[in-house]
């Protein structure tokens, strides 16, 4: 049973990913962003490889450029937001920044994918995001 699934599944993905594709992730639509991983550096070299719960990020993020709001999911409910202090398309890359509480945030997301990078940084510390966006 599970072998016949198997093509149905893959071929399900693939009409996603095509259409995420032919969507774009420029900013125009709201997005959820899954966060997967992060690594925590300090100055001297330091790194920590983990998960994003491990340093108190949610796992899913809303990222609603039109309305300059980056906001934490939680249950499906809105937790906290900040805002979007700037947007940029770079190279086939959206760059979103912000920024508050003395940390500065920035975020990448590759047009074509939905795959993104993220730095949060503060003093004496910064953090690496990966994750992938899709469209509300």
């Amino acid at each position: 049973m599970r072998i016949k699934i198997l093509p149905v599944v893959a071929a399900g993905l693939a009409l996603v990913s095509m259409h995420a594709r032919g969507a774009g992730f420029d900013g125009s639509k709201p997005m959820l962003c899954a966060l997967m991983e992060q690594t925590e550096c300090a100055p001297h070299g330091e790194c920590i490889r983990g998960s994003v719960k491990d340093i108190g990020l949610p796992t899913f993020v809303t990222l609603d450029v039109a309305n300059q709001r980056l906001v934490e999911k939680s249950d499906r409910e809105d937790v906290r937001s900040t805002p979007v202090d700037s947007r940029r398309i770079i190279d086939g890359k959206l760059i979103v920044q912000g920024g508050e509480f003395g940390r500065a945030w920035g975020v990448v997301i590759n047009i074509e994918s939905g795959d993104m990078s993220a730095a949060i940084t503060g003093d004496g510390v910064v953090f690496a995001v990966f994750g992938s966006c899709t469209h509300l």
